[in-house]
């Protein structure tokens, strides 16, 4: 069987949309999950696989190559620019497989398309855990567009954050010695010049990078010696400082953390599993090991004034205690397609479109007002 991997892609942008959100997350994860889904293809279904990438904003019909199968990388980020002809691909009888990204698995995708089309993998991101990666699969002259390029390493969730789809999803870890032996091979294929401001090329993926203290050990183990730097994500509500100080040796230089509202009581909401005390405390940890972190901050979850008047206040607790976050984005938090969490009481607006909806709380009046100080002080600091 010959299978084709098609990989959208921006006219301006290449692979990488934005920075500061999970659409930018999105785009990276492009390459990554491009190379699990042409794995998985050639493990699996033992098809010849090859790579096709293409423009999303072209308004001319995108003739394919012959093949017996198309596997598509779909991405939200990409989502209204991709449905022409993902519509056009199915109506001339394509055999179209959609792999969903991390985030939007295939509940989101028939939301959307409806059962006009097959799901890879059965609706799950083509993440695969013990099957040697596909890296030799993607051509050469595309690595230079990846300006970041994610080596996923795990998938799923152990939490239960009750707005976010991956939430108590199974998580798994890649085998280590599997994942830094591909690190080694993604290093060398990367250019040096395809770095982000951060310094770094490479950004591994694992949503619960310091969970799992076994694999940790072993994957930290490893990677120390290639003396690398690399960014990831981390989890408030298990680091420890022991954990930090063994990630900034094995050359972790950024995280993200997921604390989306700097109040106890909508953390508790939001089930997010720690407290503003614990977050603080992390955060001192990775200024004392060196390692940049930011974070985000959601709207439309929920909160009163009084919410975002004590979020304020533990903002300035924050800068008191010389904590210096190198990016706070602030936003709505969305509702996607297929995926709803938002009460079906709560006033709602849609910030996408009428084909790829984005629901988030409408606020009122009052509320807006109690953010905007916060907000205007957060972007004339330059943190958002």
């Amino acid at each position: 069987m010959n299978a084709i991997v098609l990989l959208p892609r921006h006219h301006n942008g290449g692979f990488f949309q934005q920075e500061e959100c999970c659409f930018g997350k999105f785009a990276r994860w492009t390459p990554a999950l491009g190379m699990h889904a042409a794995t998985w293809l050639r493990h699996r279904r033992g098809a010849r696989v090859a790579f096709f990438p293409f423009n999303v904003e072209s308004a001319e019909p995108i003739a394919l190559p012959p093949a017996d199968l198309y596997v598509l990388i779909f991405t939200w980020g990409y989502g209204l620019d991709l449905e022409p002809h993902v519509s056009r691909w199915i109506a001339e009888g394509k055999n179209l497989s959609l792999a969903p990204n991390p985030f939007g698995g295939g509940d989101a995708l028939r939301a959307v398309f409806g059962e006009t089309f097959d799901l890879f993998a059965g609706g799950q991101s083509p993440f695969t855990a013990d099957l040697p990666l596909a890296i030799d699969a993607m051509p050469d002259e595309l690595w230079p567009e990846f300006r970041v390029v994610t080596h996923q390493v795990a998938t799923g969730c152990y939490w239960h954050c009750h707005y976010c789809p991956w939430a108590s999803r199974r998580h798994v870890n890649r085998d280590p010695v599997l994942a830094v032996k591909e690190l080694v091979e993604l290093l060398h294929r990367v250019p040096t010049a395809a770095a982000d401001r951060t310094g770094n090329s490479i950004s591994i993926f694992c949503n619960e990078v310091n969970t799992d203290q076994r694999w940790l050990n072993e994957f930290c183990r490893l990677v120390t010696p290639l003396k690398i730097t690399w960014i990831s994500d981390l989890n408030i509500r298990t680091a420890t400082e022991a954990q930090i100080a063994m990630l900034a040796l094995a050359g972790l230089r950024e995280v993200t953390l997921g604390i989306e509202f700097l109040e106890d009581a909508m953390l508790q909401r939001l089930w997010k599993g720690h407290t503003v005390e614990q977050a603080f405390g992390v955060m001192g940890w990775l200024q004392q090991h060196g390692i940049r972190y930011r974070f985000s901050l959601r709207s439309g979850v929920g909160e009163t004034t009084d919410d975002i008047a004590r979020l304020t206040a533990n903002v300035e607790r924050m800068r008191a205690r010389g904590l210096r976050p190198q990016r706070i984005s602030c936003g709505p938090m969305a509702e996607w397609p297929g995926i709803p969490w938002m009460p079906k009481e709560w006033p709602r607006v849609n910030i996408g479109s009428e084909k790829f909806p984005r629901w988030t709380q409408r606020l009122s009046d009052e509320v807006k007002a109690a953010w905007k100080p916060l907000l205007g002080r957060l972007k004339q600091e330059g943190l958002t």
